[in-house]
C-alpha cells in the first residue's frame, strides 16, 4: 500500500462497525491472496469491491467482489513508524 503505508507501520482496527464507505480501509481475509490490506472502492449491498493505492498491488479486477463477512478489520487509526 506504499507510498501512503509503509512497512513496519501499525494500524488501529475495529471488529465492530455498522457502516462501510467508499475510501474506507479494511484488513480482509481473501480466499486466493489471504489476508491483505486495501481500501474500499465501492459498495454494492452486502458487497463490495477493494483497490490498492499501489499500481503495483493486486488489481480491483483479480481481488473481485467481496463479502462483508470475510472482513478482519476496520482502520480506525494510522500510526506511522517512528523514524
Amino acid at each position: 500500500m506504499s507510498p501512503r503505508f509503509q512497512s513496519g507501520d501499525y494500524l488501529l482496527l475495529s471488529t465492530v462497525f455498522f457502516r462501510l464507505r467508499p475510501e474506507e480501509f479494511l484488513v480482509y481475509q481473501h480466499p486466493e491472496f489471504g489476508v491483505i490490506f486495501k481500501q474500499i472502492s465501492s459498495l454494492q449491498g452486502k458487497h463490495f469491491h477493494l483497490r490498492s493505492c499501489n499500481p503495483t498491488g493486486i488489481s480491483q479486477e483479480k481481488i473481485g467482489r467481496c463479502d462483508r463477512s470475510k472482513i478482519v478489520g476496520k482502520m480506525l487509526w494510522h500510526f506511522e513508524q517512528p523514524n
